[in-house]
């Protein structure tokens, strides 16, 4: 039957195999990004897995009631996937993961998924910056007391820390290289974002969307637009920001990329997500802009209305009351 200490030594197992594999630049890109994904996921699966299986073996198992004496040593049971584990985490053993250690562990294993099913061309940095993020967030676990760690176990972490920081390196040398260049599509208009694929202030929204470090590009502004809501409301599901509540058609470019732009995400500060002067917040009420992540266009909440055909939210540049996509 499963043990806790035995899953967490597996976990540890792939999580260091995870940054082996992604350091061997003697592997082929493709290949080095692709298996260095699938065991990281795999590691932080069993991280999960084995708080599960501390609390009872049972849990671990998709189907207990169909599980015979030996299932286990011959391998013939259903574990449970990600999804199910930390939903089991919350609701049986009252452990709750923080809303951006969710959002990063589903990240990694969508690209996980990706990757075993077919090819996959997002670059090198941004299959980094979603490595880094479920690193972070399993290793912040663990030194948390998440698990009950042995000395040797706790070892092995470093070791993995080690590797991870060898990651972080990469993208800031990526950062350094392309500076230049950030500041200059700066100083000629273009507002310079913090990417929500790498987490570096390289994203430059303007005429379309494209991040200088990790190359996220044009063709993704709801990704965008959707990763920064959810840092404003971490509670908000992919639906919920696809309904009308949270996001906004842009007239001016047509794409449903507008959101509203807390003040927690404006500031000059490279930290946070938005860096725009043409952004501000009247101070005489409560009412904040809506800024476009495709183009950079900027809407007061009054003119974010809906459709009357449709009821999607769109903002509107004059007095129209049919969206872009109901006015063709």
């Amino acid at each position: 039957m499963p043990n806790s200490q035995e899953l967490i030594d597996s976990a540890l197992e792939f999580m260091r195999t995870s940054g082996e594999q992604y350091l061997n630049h003697e592997i082929e890109d493709a290949r080095r990004l692709k298996h260095s994904t699938v065991n990281l996921c795999t590691g932080v699966e069993l991280v999960l897995k084995a708080r599960l299986a501390q609390e009872h073996w049972t849990l671990v198992l998709m189907n207990a009631d169909r599980y015979r004496n030996g299932d286990w040593e011959r391998g013939s049971f259903q574990a449970v996937g990600l999804s199910e584990a930390k939903s089991r985490l919350s609701e049986v053993c009252a452990v709750h993961l923080s809303e951006q250690a969710e959002a990063a562990f589903t990240a990694l294993s969508d690209l996980r998924n990706k990757f075993l099913h077919f090819v996959v061309s997002e670059s090198a940095a941004r299959v980094t910056g979603i490595q880094l993020r479920a690193w972070h967030h399993a290793i912040d676990l663990l030194d948390q007391d998440f698990l009950p760690l042995s000395d040797v176990e706790r070892r092995e972490l470093q070791a993995i820390r080690e590797q991870m920081r060898k990651r972080e390196e990469y993208l800031d040398a990526q950062f350094e290289v392309v500076s230049a260049a950030i500041t200059e599509r700066a100083n000629d208009g273009s507002d310079v974002i913090l990417c929500p694929f790498c987490a570096h202030s390289a994203l430059l929204v303007g005429d379309g969307a494209i991040c200088l470090v990790c190359g996220s590009g044009q063709s993704e502004p709801r990704a965008y637009a959707e990763e920064c809501a959810r840092q404003a409301a971490p509670w908000m599901s992919s639906d919920e920001y696809y309904g009308t509540q949270w996001a906004a058609i842009c007239t001016e470019c047509g794409q449903q990329a507008c959101i509203a732009s807390p003040e927690a995400l404006r500031s000059q500060c490279t930290e946070t997500l938005i860096h725009s002067d043409r952004i501000e917040r009247d101070a005489d009420t409560d009412v904040e802009p809506w800024y476009c992540f495709n183009c950079g266009a900027v809407f007061d909440s009054l003119d974010i209305v809906e459709c009357t055909r449709c009821g999607q939210l769109f903002g509107r540049s004059n007095d129209e009351s049919l969206c872009p996509n109901c006015s063709w």
